[in-house]
């Protein structure tokens, strides 16, 4: 057999930045694009090696012949613009906003873009004039909170074109089979996030404390959902439901003892987090249950559906 393979990626990146600080103000801002572009093909070819049956035969001779070839060719293209200003006043009061424009060549043409925005803000606390008296103790108290959009493109182009494949006979005669089946409704997966925490200096950040409480709903996911077998295929990639996250993590580290030769550090944290099912497509089951199964069940002398 002889196989041969190529991968081609190509990446371009171009983004402005600018800088200013007059007085206690302090802007900050990046505007750019990128693109990357990636080519992948493959080329088997399998060849049989057939001996004549008598050896002794005049001209006798080995014969090669092919047996299968096949090919495969994909691409990829992404491309996105984006956006962040950053301001902060006296470094005290911070602010944050971002956007993103994502495109992505493996969605159908009326969804191959999507737009993520975010922002964030903060609050050093221990910069203020009130707070003076306490900084000995405490020389670090920031809060924080920012929330946010996220886009995954987690999926085929076979997923939203369709995929075939050669070599089957239909009626005896040479045809295509479509192995994937296409959904050209197919929508970005969105990931919106928020999320409201602090950090905790004490003694010069001897003591350092972290907490945050967050939620993060994901929307519009991508799944393979099963089919019927009656239809000939085993799934289809579909936007299905939401997943809903909520949790809070924490974290402590302190310096136990330093000197010149010697450092003890001792780190902890707790993280704790509950996701559940936000929402489901009307499908005709009891609460829109997917992937279950059928039971009977002897006390109520009829079939139910369970999972």
């Amino acid at each position: 057999s002889i196989s041969k393979t190529e991968t081609s990626t190509y990446l371009i990146n171009a983004y402005l930045d600018y800088n200013q600080t007059f007085g206690k103000h302090t802007l900050s801002a990046v505007l750019g694009f990128s693109q990357d572009y990636v080519h992948y093909s493959s080329l088997s070819v399998n060849l049989k090696r057939l001996f004549s049956a008598d050896v002794l035969k005049p001209g006798a001779a080995e014969d090669i012949t092919l047996h299968t070839i096949s090919t495969s060719e994909q691409r990829r293209t992404s491309r996105a613009g984006f956006g962040r200003i950053n301001y902060n006043y006296d470094m005290k009061y911070l602010l944050s906003l971002s956007i993103r424009y994502d495109g992505s060549s493996h969605f159908a043409e009326n969804h191959k873009y999507g737009t993520f925005p975010g922002i964030s803000a903060g609050w050093n606390v221990h910069r203020e004039a009130f707070f003076e008296k306490l900084t000995p103790v405490v020389n670090n108290f920031k809060i924080r909170g920012s929330w946010g959009k996220a886009g995954n493109d987690n999926l085929s182009l076979a997923n939203t074109q369709g995929k075939y494949a050669a070599g089957n006979n239909y009626g005896g005669e040479a045809g295509l089979l479509n192995t994937v089946l296409a959904n050209s409704d197919l929508l970005w997966e969105e990931t919106t996030s928020a999320d409201l925490g602090f950090d905790l200096g004490l003694f010069n950040n001897r003591i350092s404390l972290t907490f945050d409480v967050y939620r993060k709903e994901t929307s519009n996911r991508l799944i393979d959902e099963k089919l019927w077998s009656e239809t000939g295929f085993s799934s289809i990639k579909s936007n299905y439901g939401s997943l809903i996250t909520k949790g809070l993590e924490t974290s402590i580290s302190a310096t136990a003892i330093q000197t010149r030769d010697f450092t003890w550090d001792i780190d902890a944290g707790f993280a704790f987090f509950r996701t559940i099912v936000g929402k489901l497509p009307n499908n005709g089951v009891p609460r829109n249950r997917i992937n279950g199964g059928v039971i009977f069940d002897e006390k109520l002398g009829k079939y139910i559906e369970v999972g």
